[in-house]
């Protein structure tokens, strides 16, 4: 018999997170692995962005609300509804008409999911939250309704 269809989504895409059952904070590592050096604190409550998944076992790489990139161990995670200020659709548009990276978190660092042309419509579902690298980025969902970030700076 064949096997059931994966969740893609639990391994793919950004999602949101909080932060539980930690004593006293939950370390944000360099690396997924307790011997990677720390690079900010949580306390139980925290909430924050996932955005790879199942790494090294069960660690993921996160962004938290200061703008951290790091890594943390998913049993002290868990998932919420994504965290949205807006639902507004926006346009995507470039001086050079040749369109921008949609990526799996907010910094040029982080993967990119696909090209976007400029002039598709996106919906904007988060915007003025993250500002990393001197970029502002949305949260934005793209027509599949699969979620991205894009650089505010080329959404109008």
């Amino acid at each position: 018999t064949s096997s059931s269809q994966p969740d893609v989504k639990l391994n793919s895409g950004p999602m949101d997170v909080r932060v539980i059952d930690v004593s006293s904070h939950l370390k944000v590592r360099a690396g997924p692995n307790t011997s990677s050096s720390v690079l900010e604190k949580l306390s139980n409550g925290t909430e924050l962005l996932s955005v790879k998944r199942a790494l090294n076992g069960n660690w993921q790489q996160v962004v938290t609300d200061s703008g951290t990139i790091g890594y943390v161990s998913g049993d002290y995670l868990e998932f919420i509804s994504d965290r949205t200020n807006c639902n507004i659709k926006k346009t995507v548009r470039t001086e050079s008409g040749m369109g921008v990276n949609a990526r799996i978190g907010p910094s040029t660092n982080l993967d990119i999911i696909r090209s976007v042309p400029s002039g598709t419509e996106v919906t904007s579902i988060n915007t003025g939250k993250y500002y990393i690298g001197g970029i502002s980025w949305d949260r934005v969902a793209l027509n599949d309704g699969t979620q991205a970030f894009i650089s505010s700076e080329y959404l109008k």
